[in-house]
C-alpha cells in the first residue's frame, strides 16, 4: 500500500452509542428529499439517528433488546429498516418522536452474522437470511407476502449464509448467496435455481457490488480481498486476489458511481481502492477498534458539501465521516 496517498483526518465523527457500531446508513428528510440524517444500529440494539445540519440526536429508541442491529437501510424518507441478529428485519416509521414498528419478518432459525438487501426496481424485494442456515427467503415487501426461499444443495455443503446481495446483471434481477464455504452463487430467485457458482479460497465475510460493471468484492478472514466479475452469460469469474497488509476484512462498500470499493478492517483501518484495478488509494486510520460498517450517501449532502460522503462506524463506538476523492 506504499503506492496511496497521504491519508487525510475525518470531517467530522458522531459519538452517543453506549455499544459498538455494527451498521450505519444515511436517511433522506421527508420535507424535501434531499439527505439530511446519518442512522446506526449497535450492538445492543439501540438505533440512533443524527442530524446532519445541527450534529445532535434527532431519534434514539431500543430496536432490539440486547439483540445486535446488524444490518440498517432506508427505502424512503422517513422510513429504516433494521436487521437484529437472532431475531427479526423490521421497517420503523421514524416520522414520529417514538419510532413505531411497520411490517416485521421473522429469522426462524438463523443465527448468523449476515446481512438482509432490498432491490428496488419494478418489485420492492426483500432478501433476508432463513429460515435455516444455509437459506435465505424473498418477499415482496409491498405486497406483504412470500415470493420464495432459496436453500443451498447438501452436496457440496456449504454451511451458513455469510452474505446477501441483489445485482441486476445484462437486465436480468439475480441473488448473489455467499456461504460460509466460500462459495458465491448466483441464484434467479423466479425460478429458485442457482445461474452460476464460485468458490473463494478464503473463509469470506462481506461482499459488495459494483452494478455498473457486475464486479463483486469479497473480503475474508485472511490477508487478502478477493474480486470476481458476472459476464453475458451469467457465469461468475474469478478476477483479482489483491493482498492487504493485516488479516480480516469486516466489511466493503461500492462509491454509487460504482469508481471505488472501500474496505474496513480487523485493524482498525478503511481501505480505498480504485474498482477497475483495484489500486490502493488511501488507507484511513482513525478508529481505535474493528471498523464494522461502510456506507456511501446516495445523493449530495449539503452539510458537508459532498457528492460521496462515506461514512464508517466502529467497535470504539464512533461513527467517522469522509470526503474523499470527488
Amino acid at each position: 500500500m506504499n503506492s496511496c496517498k497521504e491519508a487525510p483526518d475525518p470531517i467530522f465523527v458522531f459519538r452517543g452509542a453506549k455499544s459498538p457500531v455494527m451498521s450505519v446508513t444515511f436517511l433522506k428528510s421527508p420535507e424535501d428529499g434531499l439527505i439530511h440524517y446519518l442512522a446506526a444500529g449497535t450492538q445492543e440494539g439501540q438505533v440512533l439517528v443524527w442530524d446532519l445540519k445541527t450534529k445532535c440526536l434527532f431519534r434514539d429508541w431500543i430496536a432490539y433488546p440486547d439483540c445486535s442491529v446488524l444490518w440498517i437501510y432506508s427505502r424512503q424518507p422517513g422510513e429504516i429498516w433494521t436487521l437484529g441478529r437472532h431475531n427479526s428485519v423490521k421497517s420503523w416509521n421514524i416520522s414520529q418522536p417514538v419510532p413505531e414498528t411497520v411490517k416485521q419478518y421473522l429469522l426462524h432459525d438463523y443465527l448468523g452474522f449476515s446481512h438482509c438487501d432490498i432491490y428496488n426496481g419494478d418489485d420492492a424485494l426483500l432478501a433476508i437470511p432463513g429460515p435455516s442456515e444455509n437459506s435465505v427467503t424473498v418477499f415482496d415487501i409491498e405486497k406483504d407476502s412470500k415470493v420464495c426461499i432459496l436453500t443451498a444443495s447438501m452436496s457440496p455443503k456449504k454451511g451458513n449464509v455469510m452474505q446477501i446481495k441483489w445485482t441486476c446483471a445484462y437486465k436480468k434481477v439475480l441473488v448473489i448467496i455467499m456461504y460460509e464455504s466460500g462459495h458465491i452463487s448466483l441464484w434467479d430467485y423466479k425460478t429458485t435455481s442457482v445461474v452460476s457458482e464460485i468458490q473463494c479460497r478464503e473463509t469470506p465475510i462481506c461482499l459488495s457490488v459494483n452494478t455498473t460493471s457486475s464486479v463483486i468484492l469479497v473480503g475474508s478472514t485472511a490477508e487478502k480481498l478477493f474480486t470476481f466479475f458476472i459476464n453475458d452469460n451469467l457465469q461468475i469469474i474469478a478476477d483479482k486476489e489483491v493482498e492487504i497488509t493485516n488479516p480480516g476484512t469486516s466489511c466493503c462498500t461500492a462509491r454509487p458511481d460504482d469508481k471505488i470499493f472501500v474496505t474496513g478492517g480487523w485493524d482498525f483501518r478503511v481501505r480505498v481502492y480504485s474498482s477497475k484495478k483495484m489500486k490502493p488509494l488511501a488507507v484511513l486510520f482513525y478508529h481505535k477498534k474493528t471498523v464494522e460498517c461502510l456506507t456511501y450517501a446516495s445523493d449530495y449532502v449539503k452539510e458537508f458539501d459532498s457528492r460521496f460522503l462515506l461514512a464508517a462506524g466502529s467497535s470504539d463506538k464512533s461513527i467517522s465521516l469522509w470526503k474523499l476523492f470527488e
